[in-house]
């Protein structure tokens, strides 16, 4: 039912689609060309990119990643000129910039009027006063959990992670960046950089989480199958990302921030320094940024979040908006905190020592 709703919704909104993106005439302007497109899964997948292809008679090439420092390093590699659209955390937008690798917006060709308050004008998309990106997608690091074998009241605090009531039930989302930052809230540290004390408090919290025979969990899906099959109740870094389609299906499964409260992670979309296809690079951020567009993206296929356009919801059905708590987000936004882009030296030290103790 939720997704024959979805595709009368779709269906209904594609000639608003057309309306946002262009006219026919930008479509055969464009036929027959190609994007490259560097970016988290959510953004790649036929269910979003479809109508955009349809509309402009394109391809596009798909290049996904999963963490920020890896997204970092293939766009290095291939070099600016290469990818036209790269979607990339919010956080890294200025490591991205200083790399040379992202182009300032001319953002009197983006509409962010129906946008959130907090992402119509974010600084985390600007450098020196350019905006180089456009606020896409946004969710939380939280926990993740079975309705079915866990007490909500022991999902209240972080400590959960290391309880010996779930011991060879736990899993971790492997991302170096945020478990650092996600776990220093259980002592209340502010998310950034960390002093040797602090580093040390962390490093003993991940002793304790592998010493309760924990599960390191790669991606979404990873994630996804731990929960359906049971082999993790209780997940750290999980959320509404990793749980809304599961749900959707009927599963026991649900998420929460701890009272030492979460971390927010925010996707935009930028492009790419040095493209050759600029206008119609410019149309897919434009896409990704519509109301129908960004509906797609935050209901991917790939993993579901909120949207950063309130005017995606007219685009969603009520079932999608209630598995998502819209009408909560307020006060989830309240309890959470922006993780910080940690520079690439700490960065590296903080994988090595996770890898040494809990691979």
């Amino acid at each position: 039912m939720l997704l024959k709703t979805k595709l009368i919704t779709v269906l209904a909104g594609l000639a608003l689609v057309v309306a946002t993106l262009g006219s026919a005439h930008a479509t055969d302007k464009f036929k027959g060309e190609t994007l490259n497109l560097l970016t988290w899964c959510d953004h790649s997948g036929e269910d979003v990119l479809g109508p955009f292809k349809d509309q402009y008679g394109v391809e596009i090439n798909v290049k996904e990643y999963e963490l920020t420092a890896n997204g970092l390093s293939l766009a290095r590699t291939a070099g600016a000129g290469f990818y036209d659209v790269i979607v990339v955390d919010t956080v890294g937008v200025a490591v991205f910039v200083k790399n040379g690798l992202l182009e300032p917006l001319d953002m009197d060709k983006y509409d962010l009027s129906t946008f959130f308050d907090d992402f119509q004008d974010s600084s985390s998309v600007k450098v020196d006063g350019e905006t180089y990106a456009i606020p896409t997608k946004y969710g939380f690091a939280a926990i993740a959990y079975n309705t079915d074998h866990v007490d909500p009241d022991d999902v209240k605090s972080w400590d959960v992670l290391w309880s010996e009531k779930y011991r060879g039930k736990v899993g971790m989302y492997f991302d170096p960046q945020l478990m650092y930052q996600y776990l220093g809230l259980y002592h209340g540290f502010t998310p950034g950089p960390y002093d040797a004390d602090q580093e040390g408090k962390i490093t003993e919290m991940l002793r304790m989480i592998k010493a309760n025979d924990f599960k390191v969990l790669g991606d979404v899906p990873t994630i996804q199958q731990a929960l359906i099959n049971e082999s993790a109740y209780v997940i750290g870094h999980g959320a509404e990302f990793a749980v809304a389609p599961l749900i959707a299906d009927g599963l026991p499964v649900a998420w929460t921030i701890p009272d030492e409260g979460g971390l927010i992670w925010v996707e935009s979309a930028a492009i790419g320094a040095g493209t050759k296809k600029r206008e119609l690079a410019e149309l897919l951020v434009a896409y990704y940024a519509s109301p129908e567009g960004n509906a797609r993206v935050a209901t991917s296929d790939c993993y579901w979040a909120l949207p950063t356009n309130r005017a995606a919801g007219d685009h969603m059905t009520e079932e999608e908006k209630a598995i998502l708590e819209w009408d909560n987000m307020a006060s989830y936004v309240k309890k959470a905190t922006p993780y910080v882009q940690i520079e690439e030296q700490t960065l590296e030290r903080w994988t090595a020592n996770i890898q040494d103790i809990l691979q």
